[in-house]
């Protein structure tokens, strides 16, 4: 049996994307997208077809990741089953003598509510990055997960607080909760409460009244975003892992998914920018 076929779970770490003229140059000349750049940054963009545009940018990093993995001919890393697709021409960690200067924002992209999951996610970034904590963790679970209950988002939280309690996380957030939801996490969580709430404004281009007076009230942030609502499509990850000459293409599932940015608080410039994607065979 070869190393490949012995695979149950990878990550492909995309490194400093802000780096590649390749990602700059693929992604940015999509036809239907305008963007507008500032300073070689992607830090400015027109909201016309933004999702496409965001969706691009992660589907196009991990394409870039495994063609350049698959020139070099890299071996895949291999523990008990475990293998890592890294970029190395765009690896990018923090300079411990900058980081004061930095502002550090991660969102995590979470497809089970596993406490040990979400850690997996949070210690890979941090170590990718070479840092011991973050300025701004987003958490955000699938959309067929956010529209009644927030059971398995409390579990999540529960995992999350512990890690502001030991200051891995200075500022703690949530994504596309509604109104009710809100108010629900809100009244059940103990001492943390969620700072920010992000808004998808392709689902609703106004917020709702109700969310904007309890998010005021409870002097909670809401921020707005764009991200795709499947930042995975089935599809599109199937025919990156066939390029990667992964064992059985099709059956393989994202555990998490987490996108960093690195911004310069001193001139509000983003130094780095990457994905990292967790897999598992199914």
């Amino acid at each position: 049996m070869t190393k490949m076929a012995q695979l149950n779970q990878v990550k492909i770490k995309t490194g400093n994307l802000l780096s590649s003229d390749d990602f700059k140059r693929k992604v940015i000349l999509i036809p239907s997208v305008e963007v507008k750049l500032f300073d070689s940054t992607l830090n400015y963009m027109t909201n016309q077809c933004v999702d496409q545009y965001l969706n691009q940018q992660l589907l196009e990093g991990l394409k870039l990741t495994v063609e350049e993995w698959k020139g070099i001919g890299s071996d895949i890393l291999q523990e008990d089953g475990k293998g890592t697709i890294e970029s190395t021409t765009l690896k990018y960690s923090i300079d411990p003598e900058t980081r004061s200067g930095l502002k550090v924002s991660v969102k995590i992209f979470t497809y089970t509510e596993s406490c040990s999951v979400f850690t997996d996610a949070l210690q890979t970034v941090m170590k990718s990055l070479g840092v011991d904590f973050i300025d701004s963790l987003t958490i955000s679970l699938p959309p067929s997960r956010t529209k009644g209950s927030i059971e398995e988002m409390k579990s999540i939280w529960k995992c999350a607080v512990k890690n502001v309690a030991n200051g891995r996380i200075k500022d703690l957030g949530v994504s596309d909760l509604n109104a009710d939801q809100l108010k629900e996490l809100y009244a059940w969580a103990d001492d943390i409460k969620p700072s920010t709430n992000q808004v998808n404004l392709d689902a609703c281009c106004v917020i709702p009244p109700e969310l904007n007076d309890f998010a005021k009230d409870k002097q909670i942030r809401l921020l707005t975003h764009n991200d795709p609502r499947d930042i995975l499509p089935k599809d599109h990850l199937t025919s990156i892992l066939r390029d990667a000459n992964l064992p059985d293409p099709e059956t393989w599932s994202p555990l998490w998914a987490g996108r960093y940015s690195v911004l310069v608080t001193g001139n509000g410039v983003i130094e780095a920018k990457g994905y990292i994607v967790s897999l598992v065979r199914t």
